[in-house]
C-alpha cells in the first residue's frame, strides 16, 4: 500500500511537469550550445472569421500579428508563438531578433526561416500566420461617428462601418421600399480611403450591388475613412441596372432612367417614387416622435393634423402617379442627392373585410372587382360599401362592383359594426338608466320651486 502511494506521488509531481513547460521553463534549462530537448510549449489562439484565403504575397505584416513557430535540430524540438513587437521585431529564442514591418507574410518566412539556419545549419524550420492583428483607424467628416476605431487586418471598409453604423434613416425609408435591400450601404454618403496622402475612393453601392471587392479595400494601419454628404443621383429598383453617378449639367431624370435600362416585365414606371437624401433631415422624427408619445385623448388638433399629414408622406418618400405629371418631372434635371425608385410591377389583387375569405388574389385582366369578390368567396353577411385603398396616400376611394381593379390594388369591403344580443341589452340598460336619472333630476328641481 506504502508502494502504490510513493508511485501515485512521483506520477502528480513528474507528469505535469513533463507536460506544462513554459518559457520561463525554456530559458532556465537551455545553455548556450543548445535547448532543451524535451522542451514543446503548447500554442493558444483564437480563430478568426475572414472572406478570402490570406494571399502570402500581398498580405503585409505588423505589429500584433502572431506566428506558430515550430524547429527541428538534432539538439530537439522548439514550438512557440511568436508576436511580432509594436516596433515590428520578432524574437525568437536561441536565434535572435529579426525586424519584419512592412514585409510581406511570404517574405518573412523566408526572413526568419534564414535567421535560423544562421545559427542551426541542420534545421527544419516551419513557420505559419496563425493571428491577425488589430489596430486603430480613424473615421472623419460628415458622420457623428468620427474618431478612432478598432478592426482587424483582413477588415474592410464595409466591415467596419458594419460595426459602428446602424441604418441610416435613408437606408430604413430605402428598405421598406425594396426588397432585400442591402445593409449599411452609406448611399446618403462619399466614401474616400486616404492612405499614404493618397485619395482612394470606395463604392459599396458596386460593392453590395455586384460584388466588386476592389470597391471595398482592406484596412491598414494609418487609414483615414473620410465621409461626405453625396451629390450623386441613384436609380434602384426594378431596373436592368442599378445606378449611382455623379449629377451632371444637362441632364435629365429620363437620361438617367434610360441609363439604368428600365425593365419592361419587371419595372413600373407609372408608379415611380423619389426622395432626396440631403433635404430629408431626422429632425422632424422629433415632432413625430413628441406627438405619438402623447395618450390620443391630450392631443390637440394641430397635433392630430400634423400626425395624419406626416404619416401621409411615408416619411419623405414622394409619389408620381398621374402620367402627365410624371413625363414632365422626367424632363427635368436632377437635384443633387436624388434617389429614384422604380417599383416591381404588381400582379395581385388584395381583398381586405367583408368577404367570406379575404386574401391575395392573381390579377385578371379587364376582370370587374365582382368577379374577385366571387373568388373570395362572395360577400358576408356584415358587407356594406366597396372602396380601392390608396396606398402611397393613405386616402381610399368609394368603387361600385363594376369597378375595374389594377394590378396591386388593395380593395376594401367594409363591414357593418354588429352587436351581440347581450351587448344590446346591456346598451339599452345603461342609456334607460342615464336618462332616468335626468329626468329624476330634473323633477326635483322644478318641484322644489
Amino acid at each position: 500500500m506504502i508502494i502504490y502511494f510513493k508511485i501515485l506521488f512521483l506520477i502528480s509531481v513528474v507528469f505535469p511537469f513533463n507536460i506544462d513547460n513554459t518559457q520561463n521553463e525554456y530559458y532556465e534549462n537551455t545553455n548556450p550550445n543548445g535547448f532543451n530537448k524535451k522542451m514543446i510549449t503548447s500554442n493558444k489562439f483564437d480563430s478568426q472569421i475572414i472572406d478570402q484565403h490570406i494571399d502570402e504575397s500581398t498580405y503585409i505584416i505588423g505589429s500584433g500579428d502572431v506566428f506558430l513557430f515550430n524547429m527541428i535540430t538534432t539538439n530537439g524540438v522548439i514550438t512557440l508563438d511568436l508576436t511580432v513587437s509594436p516596433s515590428g521585431d520578432v524574437l525568437i529564442p536561441i536565434v535572435g531578433k529579426v525586424n519584419l514591418l512592412g514585409k510581406t507574410l511570404l517574405d518573412s518566412y523566408q526572413i526568419i526561416n534564414d535567421k535560423c539556419k544562421e545559427k542551426y545549419e541542420d534545421a527544419y524550420v516551419y513557420v505559419n500566420l496563425i493571428k491577425l492583428r488589430q489596430f486603430k483607424v480613424l473615421v472623419t467628416g460628415e458622420t457623428t461617428e468620427a474618431g478612432m476605431h478598432i478592426v482587424t487586418a483582413n477588415n474592410r471598409v464595409s466591415d467596419l462601418f458594419e460595426s459602428i453604423f446602424t441604418f441610416s434613416h435613408i437606408d430604413t425609408l430605402l428598405s421598406y421600399h425594396i426588397q432585400d435591400y442591402p445593409k449599411n450601404i452609406m448611399i446618403n454618403k462619399d466614401i474616400t480611403l486616404i492612405r499614404d496622402n493618397k485619395e482612394i475612393p470606395v463604392n459599396l453601392f458596386d460593392y453590395y450591388f455586384n460584388g466588386k471587392k476592389e470597391n471595398n479595400p482592406i484596412l491598414l494601419e494609418q487609414d483615414i475613412i473620410s465621409l461626405r454628404n453625396t451629390n450623386k443621383i441613384t436609380i434602384i429598383g426594378a431596373v436592368e441596372k442599378q445606378i449611382r453617378v455623379q449629377n451632371q449639367s444637362n441632364i435629365t431624370y429620363k437620361d438617367l432612367i434610360n441609363l439604368s435600362g428600365i425593365n419592361p416585365t419587371r419595372g413600373e414606371m407609372d408608379k415611380i417614387k423619389f426622395l432626396n437624401s440631403s433635404s430629408i433631415s431626422s429632425l422632424y422624427l422629433n415632432e413625430k416622435n413628441r406627438i405619438s408619445n402623447i395618450d390620443p385623448k391630450y392631443r390637440s388638433d394641430t397635433d392630430e393634423s400634423y400626425l395624419s399629414a406626416r404619416n401621409k408622406t411615408l416619411n419623405g418618400i414622394i409619389y408620381i402617379n398621374d402620367k402627365e405629371k410624371l413625363a414632365n418631372f422626367l424632363d427635368q434635371s436632377p437635384i443633387d442627392g436624388d434617389i429614384l425608385i422604380v417599383p416591381q410591377k404588381s400582379n395581385w389583387v388584395e381583398i381586405l373585410g367583408g368577404v367570406q375569405n379575404p386574401g391575395t388574389y392573381l390579377y385578371e385582366n379587364n376582370k370587374q372587382i365582382y368577379d374577385y369578390i366571387l373568388k373570395a368567396g362572395g360577400f358576408n353577411n356584415f358587407s356594406k360599401d366597396l372602396f380601392v385603398l390608396d396606398v402611397n396616400s393613405g386616402t381610399r376611394k368609394k368603387i361600385n362592383k363594376f369597378y375595374i381593379p389594377n394590378p396591386g390594388d388593395i380593395i376594401f369591403v367594409e363591414e357593418k359594426i354588429g352587436y351581440k344580443k347581450w351587448d344590446r341589452i346591456k346598451d339599452i340598460i345603461s342609456i334607460s338608466a342615464s336618462i332616468s336619472s335626468v329626468l329624476l333630476v330634473l323633477n326635483n328641481v322644478l318641484g322644489s320651486n
